[in-house]
């Protein structure tokens, strides 16, 4: 199963003296090595975190957030609006999990290759639009095998029949409850309109 979740990056184009180690990282993923660093707009931003998200879901960060460290460097899709009939128009090649005194979050970075038509678009306009701050939120879309959604009240799976509560309402100890998304992998990343986790 896929899920999709919004969340708001803030892009940033990598600084000059990182150009050989990113241009080591994004080769790892191509079939020509790509030598000229003009030839690819890079931005980074947070892709996740464990705060509480609008679908009153948070991400567990001893499995989950960790987890898109892994994926994010080993290249996950920058899909359009989760439209996984199309093909992608850039590719994640670095990650890092960061924790500060108020959350866990996860900071990906992105590539896209400059002047090629994918899907109909040139990918210069859709760089340009990341520059301008028109695209500037972007969604994970996640699942996996093993993941479950651990209920914040009681531990069990939320779907579980013998878990008596339900995201948002409140549980028998006066606490709202709130699913843990509990080791989600990352299937794509997306740009969309808006973002839900703060």
């Amino acid at each position: 199963d896929l899920i999709q979740l919004p969340v708001r990056v803030q892009a940033e184009k990598a600084e000059e003296n990182e150009w050989d180690r990113i241009l080591e990282l994004v080769n790892r993923h191509t079939l020509e090595p790509v030598t000229d660093a003009s030839q690819i707009f890079t931005f980074e931003g947070i892709a996740s975190n464990d705060r509480m998200d609008a679908y009153m879901t948070r991400m567990d960060p001893l499995t989950t957030l960790r987890n898109y460290v892994e994926d994010l460097k080993s290249g996950v899709s920058l899909q359009s609006g989760h439209d996984i009939t199309k093909n992608p128009y850039g590719r994640s090649f670095d990650a890092q999990f960061l924790t500060s005194e108020d959350e866990n979050s996860v900071r990906g970075h992105w590539y896209i290759m400059r002047d090629l038509n994918i899907n109909g678009e040139n990918t210069n306009d859709t760089i340009r639009a990341i520059k301008s701050g028109i695209i500037r939120d972007l969604s994970v879309g996640f699942g996996g095998d093993e993941m479950y959604h651990r209920c914040s009240s009681c531990g069990r799976d939320i779907f579980d029949w013998n878990c008596g509560h339900f995201p948002g309402l409140e549980d028998e100890n006066g606490n709202r409850t709130f699913a843990w998304i509990t080791n989600g992998r990352l299937r794509e990343v997306s740009s969309v309109y808006k973002a839900a986790t703060p």
